[in-house]
């Protein structure tokens, strides 16, 4: 990733060159973490990032605001929307599509600018919200992985939609905007959605 081999290093993220740590020094694998912070991700720094973290990965003035400076006055060529599996936001906004009910509170407000990303795939079936398949007979709900993939999908195409900044960027080859999905489990990253070149 520093020698700029984008592409490659996202197909290929792993710890690689790092000393294996002791059994007693805790892994985090993408809880909440009560007070704490950890900025160091692929292979990078503290530092060597600039991190705009929210839930559900959702878009505002204050997101956006960031963003276009990172790019703007410190000169950043890749903009990275990182989700990740078993998203709460998106499960969130699966359940209250399946149930009608929305959460209340600020949890409602994320929910909100989650669902315009998923409703057009499909109603998740009551099975869905835990991921398993079981999509009512005649239909093909997506599952909630598919739901995750696609707001990460949808969020790099509304970063661009937002901003003319960042749209200008891409167009003149000058910025990259990549979606990204981060497996807990499996500790890997896959590519979701690309604009721009990586390369």
């Amino acid at each position: 990733l520093l020698e700029g081999a984008s592409a490659a290093g996202w197909a290929a993220f792993e710890a690689r060159g790092l000393p294996r740590l002791p059994a007693d020094v805790p892994v985090w694998r993408g809880e909440p973490l009560e007070g704490q912070s950890i900025a160091v991700v692929m292979e990078q720094g503290l530092g060597d990032l600039f991190v705009v973290r929210t839930a559900g990965h959702v878009v505002d003035t204050t997101v956006l605001r960031s963003i276009e400076y990172r790019v703007q006055v410190l000169g950043a060529p890749l903009v990275v929307v990182l989700g990740h599996d078993s998203c709460g936001a998106v499960g969130a906004a699966v359940e209250a599509l399946r149930t009608g009910v929305m959460p209340s509170g600020f949890v409602r407000a994320v929910v909100d600018r989650v669902i315009p990303s998923i409703v057009s795939l499909g109603r998740p079936s009551a099975e869905d919200a835990d991921g398993a398949a079981g999509a009512p007979r005649g239909t093909l709900a997506p599952s909630a992985a598919e739901l995750g993939q696609e707001h990460v999908g949808v969020t790099v195409r509304m970063l661009q939609s937002y901003s003319a900044l960042l749209r200008d960027g891409v167009e003149s080859g000058r910025l990259a905007v990549v979606g990204a999905e981060y497996t807990l489990a499996e500790g890997r990253v896959r590519l979701v959605d690309v604009a721009g070149s990586v390369d």
